[in-house]
């Protein structure tokens, strides 16, 4: 039974300075709310009631509010804590746009991303990435490439979300899990999903042995909104280059690195034995991580369409800048250097774009 006593005197703690104490960006009496995502500031304090009231969505957020989003505390915690009985970690991390940090480094999170990962099944041959894809299960395995839309049991991921909140939940405190992007406040702001829903797999970006970004991959004969099908970690920064999780292996005395657009067409490569790297956006800049593999003999693919042209120029003209070992292959030249042997008459290599599509074709010839 709760101590209405204890309630109040917990509630009467000023909450504008327990704001500023629990590290939410205070700004003039007000901050962006952390109950739903806003860009501009629409909490003010009201030193009336000494509470925090959002214009946005109406809530009025008292001290024991505010304790418990940031530190993921029970309501009978929260009082304990505001009353100075139990104890309590101050976060680690800005709680300013929505209790998110705002442009972080996904290795700061690295921890999280690899505990997720850990709950989640590897895809069987029945994946979509396996099925469609033409990816192994070998190679989805040694890139840590994890199945989200079917559990082993066929049990829809939907009907496990709560099960995983809860694993992370009991893991890490509430403010790091919402700033490494993996969970995200519902639209009423009083719970939780996780970014991954409505996707068929995760893929993780790894540097320095280290998990530092998630991407989401979809199926696409989903019907999802322009946001289903593009929402990532939020305010986590995403990388310009995927590097798999195998790249620390490459020998640059034995090997050749392709580079190729996107996560999907690296691993098509290494599914054809091709070390590979990939340059995520066509619309990518910072080339500067690639002085990672100036050591190495460097094989630039384009895309077989005008942005993967215009990537591939872009690219060249960076690698030339500083000196690498460079050659250019033609993504179709490749497909039939690749199908010389038992090359049928039925056989059409001018609708292959990407490398995917290059192993999609060996794969349905053999």
């Amino acid at each position: 039974m709760i101590d209405e006593d204890r309630k109040a005197r917990a509630k009467a703690v000023n909450v504008l300075e327990l704001a500023k104490e629990l590290g939410f960006d205070v700004n003039s009496n007000k901050m962006l709310c952390p109950f739903h995502e806003e860009k501009t500031p629409s909490c003010s304090y009201n030193p009336r009631t000494n509470t925090f009231h959002c214009f946005g969505c109406s809530k009025e957020i008292d001290a024991i509010d505010l304790m418990q989003k940031a530190t993921g505390a029970s309501f009978q915690q929260a009082i304990n804590q505001l009353l100075g009985t139990e104890q309590y970690q101050r976060p680690t991390v800005s709680l300013g746009a929505s209790v998110r940090a705002t442009n972080a480094s996904g290795e700061l999170f690295s921890d999280i991303y690899e505990f997720l990962l850990s709950k989640l099944p590897y895809p069987e041959a029945n994946h979509y990435l396996a099925r469609k894809r033409r990816l192994s299960v070998g190679v989805l395995k040694e890139n840590n490439i994890r199945a989200v839309d079917l559990f082993k049991d066929g049990t829809p991921l939907w009907e496990e979300q709560s099960k995983l909140i809860k694993y992370l939940i009991e893991g890490f405190p509430i403010e790091r899990l919402i700033a490494s992007g993996v969970l995200v406040l519902n639209k009423s702001g009083n719970g939780y999903h996780l970014f991954c829903l409505k996707c068929c797999a995760i893929i993780p970006f790894y540097e320095d042995g280290k998990i530092i970004y998630l991407q989401r991959r979809v199926r696409e004969d989903l019907e999802l909104t322009e946001k289903d099908r593009f929402r990532n970690l939020k305010s986590i920064l995403k990388p310009s280059l995927y590097f798999p999780k195998n790249f620390p292996n490459y020998n640059p005395k034995t090997d050749c690195i392709s580079i190729v657009e996107g996560a999907i067409d690296t691993l098509s490569s290494i599914e054809l034995n091709r070390k590979a790297i990939g340059v995520i956006d066509v619309g990518a800049s910072d080339f500067r991580k690639l002085k990672n593999i100036k050591d190495f003999p460097i094989i630039l693919i384009g895309d077989g369409d005008k942005a993967g042209f215009n990537l591939k120029v872009k690219l060249y003209e960076y690698l030339m800048s500083e000196n690498f070992v460079l050659q250019s292959e033609n993504i179709k030249s490749i497909a039939k250097n690749m199908l010389q042997k038992g090359l049928t008459k039925n056989t059409n290599t001018d609708s292959v774009k990407d490398m995917n599509d290059v192993l999609k074709l060996i794969k349905k010839e053999n």
